[in-house]
């Protein structure tokens, strides 16, 4: 998958700008995206079940082309492992700028998945549902 200007990959990368409060550094992203992911599944495997929310997961990280710990195997978790843990592990063991790429890549592909299953604007809502609400100025314009 090669987003271009998405509105999938524009939230993608505002909920990791303010997860990673606005941190431009990739190690920073890499960080903020495993932080988004566990929030995601704690939200959302309660609609999905585990199971459906790990295949969903899975897929997200076939479709955006990011193999599991830098192996180059597929990137769908095994059984005994989740996929939140694939994707902290194998982001984690890439170099800083690649794992921010590839946390981005992963999110992105899962809220155009999630949009296609409940369609865009309910996943849009339930993604940001699943994160922390802003404080201070901002706590008023949330549109979520």
């Amino acid at each position: 998958m090669t987003p271009t200007s998405l509105p999938e990959r524009d939230l993608a990368r505002r909920l990791l700008s303010r997860e990673a409060s606005g941190s431009d550094d990739p190690a920073t992203w890499v960080a903020a995206g495993e932080r988004v992911f566990v929030r995601l599944h704690a939200q959302l495997a309660y609609w999905f079940g585990a199971d459906g929310l790990e295949a969903l997961l899975g897929r997200a990280m076939d479709r955006a082309g990011v193999p599991q710990r830098a192996t180059g195997e597929p990137a769908t978790p095994p059984r005994r492992e989740s996929a939140v843990d694939v994707i902290a592990a194998t982001t984690r063991s890439m170099p800083s700028r690649e794992g921010a790429d590839a946390v981005e890549m992963i999110l992105t592909a899962f809220i155009e998945l999630l949009g296609r299953v409940v369609g865009p604007d309910m996943a849009e809502r339930l993604v940001g549902q699943s994160q922390p609400r802003p404080t201070g100025p901002e706590q008023g314009r949330s549109a979520s």
